[in-house]
């Protein structure tokens, strides 16, 4: 499982986010991550009157605890702590003050069969495109997603390329994403798409009447993104089907 932490806090900021992601930053007031808020401050209040002290230093006294408190906490922490688990989602903290959350599936993950096949197939020279919107039929103004497989620069030299191709496939899925051969995808039935996909990967948007196509960074999926705990993760399995 990939779980890269971005060290420099401005790489996201100029990355196009989609619709299954947002960026939400934290302070030590966010919900949830000091749960033991309220009992703080409670106790300082406390102090303070006890010992007749300022309700100014009063404020900078319960301040500086909470920062301390809050700054203390590794990412992992906040992570653990900020989790929304009734909507599915994933919490990704990218620094202390920054957290990014991403909708997951809650069911109907790629079978490992055709997980498979996507994998023998990009061994082979087949190339594959993820898309998402295309499903929302009746949803007027469309916005889609895509992003072109071959852009991962997946390699398959090694046990490690391997996993990191499965890994990749495998956040996709969990993202609503969907797989479809690319010489499929340029001849859909409706749209004949191949006279605007290489604008579309230069301009990274374009704008078709009323749908918009978004085309997808990379870093979306390898440095801002991973499996759920919760996925039935299928890399041992295929793996040892592969013979590696």
């Amino acid at each position: 499982m990939i779980i890269m932490k971005l060290k420099n806090k401005n790489l996201y900021r100029n990355l196009p986010l989609t619709r299954t992601r947002k960026i939400e930053h934290i302070d030590e007031y966010y919900p949830k991550v000091l749960p033991n808020i309220t009992k703080t401050i409670s106790e300082i209040t406390k102090l303070c009157f006890e010992n007749n002290i300022s309700r100014r230093k009063q404020k900078k006294m319960i301040h500086r605890k909470l920062k301390d408190e809050f700054y203390s906490l590794s990412l992992n922490e906040i992570e653990k702590r900020v989790q929304i688990t009734h909507f599915n989602s994933e919490v990704i903290a990218l620094n202390q003050n920054t957290i990014l959350i991403i909708r997951k599936k809650k069911e109907n993950y790629i079978r490992k069969e055709n997980l498979f096949k996507i994998v023998s197939d990009l061994m082979n020279g087949i190339n594959y495109v993820a898309q998402y919107g295309f499903n929302l039929i009746l949803v007027d103004n469309k916005e889609y997603e895509l992003i072109e497989l071959d852009d991962f620069n997946f390699k398959f030299n090694s046990k490690e390329d391997f996993k990191y191709v499965i890994n990749i496939l495998q956040i996709l899925d969990s993202e609503y994403y969907q797989f479809k051969k690319l010489k499929e995808f340029y001849s859909g039935i409706d749209v004949h798409r191949d006279s605007f996909f290489d604008e579309l990967k230069e301009k990274k948007c374009i704008q078709i009447d009323e749908s918009k196509y978004l085309y997808l960074d990379t870093k979306l999926f390898i440095e801002l993104s991973r499996l759920p705990e919760d996925y039935p993760d299928m890399t041992d399995s295929i793996l040892k089907d592969l013979s590696l």
